[in-house]
């Protein structure tokens, strides 16, 4: 049974009536945003510290930042009073999705967060699973529109390459389900018991992340810092869209302040963007160390902005890192004295299986 109401005081009250009626296993949501584009149902408990549920959500804009932690700190009084809209599902016996959850951890009395995740052809549904105390147990994932069938699968698989190699074994999730549930493939995957994201570098080093926001839709964005376990970028310039030319200048215009406030040992970039051309030339502009991640790597088609990219990164930078001995080759056709080349392995070989922890 599903009951929507704007007062809570309203859906308590039926509740208690439903319980009376053998509803007994009930779960009350509150709804984010709004009811007409629901993007979160997050618990609502009889208890005064109410579980958060808010932990499924990576906010990396300074706007919802704030907004999660303005939510985060309002229910922690246990105040019901911010709820706009609620939903109660009742039911005289366990949900599916509860029982499929209890099999597979063990535990009986469970409560859930929900994300109703980006609409579009890949969107999915996303459960955070927890026990009433608020630990989370995991997390359940199941595709909405026919398109995430296929990413959860890809994202079950890379999991379990992903668990070969002990160095990050902790900071990665592990696969608890994935298969075939109520007619559709889902994947059961634990909460990271370590510290989220990836591994640090070293000790020491102290890693600031930059997110340009070249890349603002939430499924070229959102979508890696939720399924990657990302840590939220320690800057954020939300430069939003535009030309090539317009993006790489207002990048280079933003990233000169704050280079120029970090003062930072080195500049790390990565492949061929935008964004990466725009930190190179910033970075050599002010003097600071700059090291390519996947350099050497060409097309050898000079219409493709990408390769424009690469190829100007490469020549301003101090330390190329090399995928293969062919990109190796073809970073040494700029030869300096103040630059050297490296052969390392690609920051996807782990993904795709093709390197062995050793």
């Amino acid at each position: 049974m599903l009951w929507l109401s704007r007062a809570p005081l309203t859906l308590w009250r039926i509740c208690q009536q439903l319980a009376r009626h053998g509803y007994t296993l009930q779960h009350r949501f509150a709804i984010l945003p709004f009811r007409t584009q629901p993007r979160w149902l997050l618990p609502l408990t009889s208890a005064r510290r109410t579980i958060d549920g808010f932990e499924l959500y990576t906010p990396y804009s300074r706007a919802t930042r704030l907004m999660k932690a303005l939510v985060v700190r309002v229910r922690a009084t246990g105040w019901e009073g911010w709820v706009r809209h609620s939903v109660l599902i009742a039911a005289r016996d366990p949900l599916p999705i509860e029982e499929l959850a209890t099999d597979v951890t063990g535990e009986r009395h469970l409560t859930f967060a929900v994300s109703l995740g980006t609409p579009g052809p890949v969107q999915k549904l996303t459960v955070q699973v927890m026990r009433t105390d608020g630990k989370i147990l995991g997390y359940l994932k199941m595709p909405l529109k026919p398109g995430a069938e296929q990413r959860l699968r890809h994202e079950a698989d890379t999991i379990e390459k992903l668990q070969r190699f002990a160095k990050i074994r902790a900071h990665i999730p592990r696969l608890l389900f994935a298969g075939s549930w109520e007619g559709r493939f889902v994947v059961f995957q634990s909460a990271i018991e370590g510290e989220a994201g990836p591994v640090r570098m070293s000790e020491r080093h102290e890693e600031i992340l930059v997110h340009t926001g070249q890349h603002y839709d939430d499924e070229l964005s959102q979508i890696f810092f939720e399924e990657l376990a990302i840590p939220t970028p320690d800057v954020h310039l939300e430069l939003g869209n535009g030309t090539n030319l317009e993006q790489t200048g207002r990048m280079m215009t933003a990233l000169e302040s704050e280079l120029t406030r970090l003062r930072p040992d080195a500049v790390l970039v990565y492949g061929d963007t935008n964004t990466t051309l725009a930190a190179a030339v910033t970075a050599a502009h002010l003097r600071l160390p700059l090291i390519h991640v996947e350099a050497g790597m060409r097309s050898f088609d000079r219409t493709m902005p990408e390769e424009v990219n690469r190829v100007l990164t490469d020549h301003v930078s101090g330390l190329c890192l090399c995928s293969t001995p062919v990109a190796v080759r073809s970073s040494t056709l700029r030869r300096s004295a103040d630059w050297s080349a490296a052969h390392t392995t690609t920051t996807m070989a782990p993904a795709s299986g093709d390197s062995r922890d050793s």
